[in-house]
């Protein structure tokens, strides 16, 4: 009589795996359950009868790929969930569907490369005439904390304050910063990039920057430079609702009129980046305001930035309230019902025209 053969690894194989199957879904257990499935049924095949090791095996195959297409299922759902800082129209009753447009390039107008410990100290090779360096008498006007605006195409880092530690890194004509300290005829700055989140530090030429002003008058309209809630003109700021915005601009200013934006927008606009920050320019000449590009928010996540941009008003049209809404290409008034919270540049309390 002869004996049957048995594959006792290969039936606990069979069996872990099918309990995997069923219990896979609970994490580590499940997980556990499965590799062991796996490696039974794998050491199984070697042994005869191979029949349960091959069930087990394939079973424990069958659960790799079902876990793998679930993973990829989740992050693939993940990837359509709105982000904060979604840039693709969510409804079509936005008044984005008219003003928004694609803006994928990238910025070119700050640069920065990585830099090592070996070349922190970057000399450019100059010529006889640029070791020429003459100190204007109107640069004792900067002091320490003073804001400034970049007026040169590049204003160069510096190590120290002197023209011979200069660095690879730059600010560009527009970019707005704080001197932190001054010595000689350079200023500190600490310049965080909006964009990429980089801090670059080091000294700047008070050559190369004028002092930024806190407001500007354009047309007898005196508009503060930065939105409400931000410290720098490129500076998104805060977002409210039209109640929130009538009670947050500081003591002496308000929100403007319709009429007000209306003739600011008569000066004359254009597209502009300023310290990475898309947004619309207007005014001409030294007379100029720059109202970032910063989208609106719905209170969980800010849709549209750097595309299109919407400030408040006090103003009332037939049955709802005046709004300045811009894109890339136009900025106008509309009077559409609007439900989200937008940005607030304020205005003097005592305009006039």
């Amino acid at each position: 009589m002869s004996e049957e053969k048995s594959n006792g690894i290969g039936v606990a194989g069979f069996v872990v795996s099918l309990v995997a199957l069923f219990f896979g879904w609970i994490p580590f257990f499940g997980w556990f359950l499965w590799v062991l499935g796996l490696l039974f049924s794998f050491v199984g095949l070697f042994k005869s009868p191979r029949g349960f090791a091959i069930a087990g095996f394939l079973l424990s195959m069958f659960y790799l790929v079902v876990f793998l297409l679930l993973i990829g299922s989740i992050g693939a759902l993940l990837s359509f969930l709105p982000s904060k800082n979604a840039n693709t129209a969510k409804n079509n009753n936005s008044p984005v569907v008219e003003l928004y447009e694609s803006y994928t390039e990238k910025s070119d107008n700050y640069y920065e490369e990585e830099v090592t410990e070996s070349d922190n100290y970057y000399e450019e090779e100059v010529t006889e005439s640029d070791n020429y360096y003459v100190t204007n008498e109107s640069y004792t006007q900067f002091q320490s904390g003073d804001y400034v605006r970049v007026t040169e195409d590049r204003a160069y880092f510096y190590n120290q304050p002197n023209e011979s530690s200069k660095k690879e890194a730059y600010l560009v004509v527009e970019d707005i910063v704080e001197f932190l300290d001054i010595n000689s005829d350079f200023g500190y700055v600490e310049f965080l990039h909006p964009v990429t989140n980089r801090t670059t530090k080091g000294w700047i030429r008070f050559e190369d920057v004028e002092i930024f002003d806190k407001e500007v008058t354009i047309n007898n309209i005196t508009w503060n430079t930065s939105n409400t809630g931000a410290n720098y003109c490129y500076e998104y700021g805060n977002y409210y609702t039209l109640e929130e915005a009538k009670e947050v601009c500081p003591q002496g200013w308000r929100l403007p009129t319709k009429e007000e934006f209306q003739r600011l927008i008569n000066t004359g606009y254009s597209w502009k980046t300023v310290s990475g920050i898309k947004g619309q320019l207007f005014g001409s000449g030294e007379k100029t305001v720059f109202l970032p590009a910063s989208g609106y928010s719905n209170d969980e996540y800010i849709e549209h930035a750097g595309g299109s941009g919407f400030y408040w008003t006090s103003s009332y049209g037939d049955n709802e309230p005046f709004y300045l809404g811009f894109s890339s290409s136009k900025a106008k008034m509309f009077d559409n019902k609007f439900t989200y919270m937008a940005n607030v540049r304020c205005v003097k309390k005592d305009n006039s025209f």
